[in-house]
């Protein structure tokens, strides 16, 4: 069991683009605003905010709007700007496989010396996550637990709930289910105070079906798939019904839902994610030749 723990590693990362609907309606609000608005601090924060509704969603079009930013945040010396753009620019890098760790400590020390809390705890939990996805479970730890006293005091409630998530993964590669599981349903608590927050609860629930994947409660896993479906991104329930198939020993079904994955665009995060799990099916399988001969 453990060294199928381990296995998640690779599978279960928090990057990925969804196929979310956009909300265009306030994108398009966004833009009305910028048309009417003449100063370019407000432009830069309203420029962010349409980022910020293309997160997890359309990367053309955060580096599309990123740009911008970073064009008035030069033009006008504002250090906050820059701070937002390094900090869109890390998803990008994230989203692309790129290394991240520098911008992600340059981004957060911008957001302290300007005293914007919020973006530096989300800029924190990005160092954390790039810490988690190079296995460095010890400088992962040591960021969230100082981001968390943080967001405690400055009462971030979605933040606390991303970062409780995010050490509960730290916990799960580490192979403490329960003090994963502890952190997972703090998150959740904190998720359930703003209704907006579909897209992390479903996250949050892919991870908690990731647990009981683990101990072969597939049944259960697959309850808190349905729950993750209503906002989680369809290749990341592709892949964890993979994953369910595989410890299932339904090696055939596993593969087709993967293979099928690959004439799809994804992430290079999901990509990765995809070959690695094709991959281990050779490892299950005792006539892994069949496969390759086959497909």
């Amino acid at each position: 069991m453990k060294q199928f723990v381990f296995l998640f590693i690779l599978l279960f990362t928090d990057t990925s683009f969804s196929q979310e609907k956009i909300n265009l309606l306030k994108v398009d609000s966004l833009l009305l605003v910028l048309n009417d608005e003449t100063r370019d601090i407000y432009k830069i924060n309203t420029y962010q905010s349409i980022c910020e509704e293309y997160w997890d969603r359309d990367i053309k079009k955060i580096q599309f709007y990123n740009k911008k930013i970073l064009q008035l945040a030069k033009k006008n010396n504002f250090n906050r700007g820059l701070g937002l753009y390094y900090l869109n620019q890390t998803l990008i890098d994230e989203f692309l496989g790129k290394e991240r760790f520098a911008l992600a400590k340059k981004t957060s020390n911008i957001f302290l010396s300007c005293k914007d809390y919020k973006n530096y705890l989300i800029s924190c939990h990005n160092l954390g996550l790039a810490y988690l996805s190079k296995s460095n479970f010890k400088e992962a730890k040591k960021i969230i637990a100082s981001s968390l006293q943080l967001a405690s005091k400055t009462k971030y409630y979605n933040e606390i709930a991303n970062l409780h998530r995010l050490m509960g993964q730290v916990n799960f590669y580490e192979y403490n289910l329960k003090e994963s599981l502890k952190n997972y349903k703090i998150a959740l608590k904190y998720y359930n105070f703003d209704k907006k927050k579909s897209r992390d609860k479903a996250k949050l629930y892919s991870y908690f079906a990731q647990i009981s994947t683990t101990f072969n409660k597939f049944k259960e896993a697959r309850y808190y798939l349905n729950l993750a479906s209503e906002n989680a991104t369809v290749m990341d329930i592709n892949i964890s019904n993979a994953l369910i198939l595989i410890r299932e020993e339904k090696y055939e079904k596993a593969l087709q839902i993967l293979l099928k994955n690959k004439k799809t665009s994804m992430s290079a995060e999901n990509c990765y994610r995809n070959t690695s799990l094709i991959a281990s099916i050779y490892g299950y399988q005792k006539k892994d030749n069949i496969y390759i001969l086959k497909y």
